[in-house]
């Protein structure tokens, strides 16, 4: 009898594949189903102790990757060689101007970014191009910023250039690790692993470049501290996750 985890790692990776569709090449998609394939033979054994465990973790991460890292590391580097405008989405392209302003010594609030790369990226709404509201004034909250400076200077004084997505992978990173710590059950830590690695509601705005993922990075370390009744520590978090995102 197939699992409940293999039953959501196919629907999570089928509806990944979805929107792999745009820019995935067929040798991903050869991997994905070759993950997906071990893992149903692996649960089909029935086998539960950990070393078996262990592999359906690595399989998990390894559709991860192809499904979700490399699509992001793929626009990064469209990006990079193309245009600051193409491959993303405004708010990294705001967030990298932001970041800037404020390594000059100006307030990215009290700025305009009229004379950024923003301008140039195309705001659709209703099927329409519409003026930006993000030229105007600086969207974001202050935790969101003062967390990005440090990835950025690390990221110009090493490899010469930054994506806001740099920190957001980071985050995912983290979020994943935290998420399977949290329960103890190998069954719940697999499912935990999907939820946050797969689940496409997060995953297509992560690709892109949306900051959900920064505050969901907050959010799990509030709850895993205050399940080691650490109160203090996860109001920290807690607090920080709060001033991250509207």
């Amino acid at each position: 009898m197939i699992s409940l985890d293999s039953i959501l790692l196919l629907i999570f990776s089928g509806l990944g594949m979805v929107l792999l569709t745009e820019n995935g090449s067929p040798v991903i998609f050869f991997l994905i189903f070759a993950c997906l394939f071990c893992y149903l033979i692996v649960d089909v054994t029935q086998k539960k102790d950990s070393y078996y465990h262990h592999v359906k973790v690595a399989l998990i991460s390894a559709i991860i990757f192809f499904s979700v890292v490399v699509p992001l590391l793929t626009n990064v580097v469209l990006r990079h060689k193309t245009q600051p405008h193409l491959f993303v989405h405004d708010n990294p392209i705001q967030m990298e101007e932001g970041v800037k302003y404020l390594l000059a010594g100006k307030n990215p609030y009290a700025e305009t970014y009229f004379s950024t790369p923003l301008k140039n990226w195309k705001y659709i709404r209703w099927g329409k191009i519409l003026p930006n509201p993000t030229l105007n004034h600086f969207i974001a909250l202050p935790t969101h910023i003062l967390l990005s400076a440090p990835v950025y200077g690390l990221a110009k004084t090493t490899i010469g250039w930054y994506d806001q997505r740099f920190i957001y992978l980071i985050a995912f990173t983290v979020s994943i690790y935290l998420a399977y710590s949290l329960t103890k059950k190998r069954e719940n830590k697999l499912l935990a692993l999907m939820f946050i690695g797969l689940n496409p509601l997060l995953t297509n705005h992560f690709v892109e470049g949306r900051n959900d993922i920064l505050v969901v990075a907050l959010i799990l370390p509030t709850i895993y501290l205050l399940k080691k009744n650490k109160i203090k520590t996860s109001s920290v978090f807690m607090a920080l996750a709060a001033t991250t995102k509207h």
